[in-house]
């Protein structure tokens, strides 16, 4: 901004509406065939899909981690609700003030 003359105040208001509505982030449909976990993807959509997948090297912790998860045949959407539940209780998240990223 730019003023013509010198200004003793200067003042911002910011006024936000935020929706809190609650969403089940768990609501969809699952095809048929990955209905229970583990499922394997049709070969097309696994083909699809494959730049999504690739991995990347896995440090120590998550390793560990990963050995923890449960492998038994279950419903997905169980599966799925279940590793967030146990996600939200491990991790912890710091809250900053400051500008700038941080490597995770």
């Amino acid at each position: 901004m730019v003023f013509p003359e010198r200004v003793s105040r200067f003042e911002v208001t910011v006024d936000l509406l935020a929706d809190m509505a609650t969403i089940n982030p768990f609501d969809f449909f699952l095809e048929p065939e990955a209905e229970h976990f583990p499922f394997a993807y049709d070969p097309i959509l696994d083909q699809e899909l494959a730049p999504f997948r690739r991995l990347e090297q896995r440090g120590p912790r998550l390793s560990a981690f990963l050995h923890t998860i449960p492998r038994e045949r279950c419903r997905t959407v169980e599966f799925l609700v279940a590793l967030n539940t146990r996600l939200a209780r491990e991790i912890a998240y710091i809250v900053r003030l400051e500008p700038g990223v941080w490597t995770p």
